[in-house]
């Protein structure tokens, strides 16, 4: 079985036992999760495409690593100016394993995707108490 699964804002083909890097998850190394974000499912000839995700279809992965890209250079340059800038990055990644693609079933446990942006809750603020006029002197 096959499955087109979305995490960190990209897209993955997964089936069993396929390891790939995706954007770092949280949780440990050798950590089981779900995901749920199922865009396509494929059995045989039997293809189901969902509208946005495939209704109770989930994958089962392992985190297998926790890893650094490779750095990329960004080097910027005004020209005549004699003004240079050298910086690198290095993107960390999980490199994740693919147990068990499920076309129905239940839940396990699910890691949030980073990228899913959650409001924080804030407190409203109290409102200033009403100034007393100044008393008038004699």
């Amino acid at each position: 079985m096959l499955a087109v699964i979305k995490t960190g804002g990209k897209q993955y083909k997964a089936e069993k036992g396929k390891k790939f890097e995706v954007e770092k998850l949280p949780g440990k190394e050798g950590d089981k999760f779900t995901i749920e974000k199922v865009l396509l499912l494929k059995d045989g000839d039997n293809v189901k495409i969902g509208t946005p995700l495939v209704e109770g279809a989930y994958v089962e992965a392992k985190i297998h690593l926790h890893k650094l890209a490779d750095k990329q250079v960004v080097f910027k340059m005004k020209a005549k100016k004699r003004e240079r800038r050298l910086h690198g990055f290095r993107k960390q990644l999980t490199v994740i394993e693919i147990l068990e693609v499920h076309a129905t079933g239940g839940k396990g446990p699910v890691l949030k995707t980073p990228g899913v942006f959650e409001a924080p809750k804030v407190k409203p603020a109290k409102k200033p108490a009403a100034k007393k006029p100044a008393a008038k002197k004699a």
